[in-house]
């Protein structure tokens, strides 16, 4: 399968890890095509026979996520609801595209529609990847949603479905899968966030250190 032209950017955000190497064997690796090996010489870093649960990945950079790590050799669960960017609404159109599009290039993808905005949905987005592949090596937690408002603005229900994805949807799918990563012995674990999270936004309350 051939790599995207250019690897997606994490922008910010953390990685878990269980086992001796790192996701990207730096954290930063992901924006290079290649990684030192041991004597100084560059090869391709790959994912070979490794499953990664992609949440958000029916569009912008969960999509890149999946094609790239697909591309790398990773076989990827494609998980989007489908659903508009305030996250209202639901389809099996986005994260089918993106799976048939990784297939088509000769990768390995299975779709997803489950919310990651409740603890049943999370465990079935593991199960999911259980039922595809038998295992879970990587998470993505990229899944969000906009509710666009200032603190004065902003209601307690945009301000809940807000937490409930970006906040307790990482939870609900990361717990699971951990359980599965410490059994198996390897994990690694990303969580994405965006500019406004670190640096503050006034018309993202929700997500922002300083409004």
């Amino acid at each position: 399968m051939p790599c995207p032209e250019s690897p997606p950017s994490l922008l910010f955000g953390s990685v878990l890890t269980i086992g001796r190497t790192s996701l990207f064997k730096r954290t930063h690796a992901v924006h290079n095509a290649r990684g030192p090996d041991e004597d100084g010489t560059m090869s391709e870093i790959r994912f070979d026979g490794r499953v990664a649960i992609i949440t958000g990945a029916g569009n912008g950079l969960g999509r890149r996520y999946a094609q790239y790590l697909a591309a790398r050799g990773a076989s990827i669960l494609v998980n989007d609801l489908g659903g508009g960017t305030d996250g209202s609404g639901d389809s099996t159109r986005p994260a089918d595209q993106v799976a048939e599009e990784i297939r088509s290039a000769g990768g390995e993808a299975t779709a997803c529609y489950e919310s990651v905005a409740s603890a049943r949905g999370g465990q079935a987005i593991v199960e999911a990847a259980l039922g595809a592949y038998g295992k879970v090596d990587i998470v993505i937690n990229n899944a969000g949603i906009l509710r666009d408002a200032s603190l004065a603005k902003m209601s307690a229900e945009n301000f809940d479905a807000l937490i409930d994805v970006h906040l307790k949807g990482a939870f609900y799918v990361t717990q699971p899968a951990f359980k599965v990563m410490r059994e198996n012995g390897y994990g690694r674990v990303v969580y994405t966030a965006s500019g406004a999270g670190v640096f503050g936004n006034q018309s993202l309350a929700p997500a922002s250190p300083r409004t």
